[in-house]
């Protein structure tokens, strides 16, 4: 499986949120999701998604899992490559322990690539709630057509 995951926060700290999607090896979407997650920073938001994401691809039983993100301070986290603040440890934490539960890697992706998680987390912020789709069809209708590019292999042009 591969998961897309973003985290977002308007203002640094602000509303936060997170939002991913998982697709199978055809490009077709096995699961989205977003989540608001009260005022907080964009770093803490950007962990809390990744550890969410890994979360949820448990409870469905994929124990081999691709993880995509945008940010490098996610991906240098995960891999051990970084000494995170105190006030970051926590999520750290909790997706060490979700690793051991299966195998996960990670891999940085343009930020152009990774329009549809973009446009999750953004809703994640603007909903603050927490919201799991099973079926492309039921995706908020802003994010539709980042679907569709997603799936052609294109990347989407994030508006600021």
């Amino acid at each position: 499986m591969l998961i897309n995951v973003d985290g977002s926060a308007s203002g640094n700290p602000g509303p936060s949120g997170g939002g991913g999607f998982c697709r199978n090896s055809s490009g077709n979407l096995i699961f989205a999701f977003y989540s608001g997650y009260g005022d907080d920073t964009n770093k803490r938001a950007e962990l809390r998604v990744l550890h969410d994401a890994m979360e949820i691809n448990v409870s469905f039983g994929f124990n081999q899992v691709e993880l995509e993100s945008n940010s490098q301070f996610v991906v240098d986290a995960f891999r051990g490559k970084s000494t995170l603040a105190w006030k970051w440890r926590y999520w750290l934490s909790r997706i060490e322990g979700i690793k051991k539960k299966g195998i996960f890697s990670i891999s940085l992706i343009p930020r152009e690539g990774n329009g549809l998680a973009d446009g999750l987390a953004r809703e994640g912020v603007a909903c603050q709630g927490n919201v799991l789709f099973k079926n492309e069809k039921d995706l908020p209708i802003c994010t539709r057509d980042l679907y569709l590019l997603d799936k052609v292999g294109l990347g989407a042009i994030r508006e600021s």
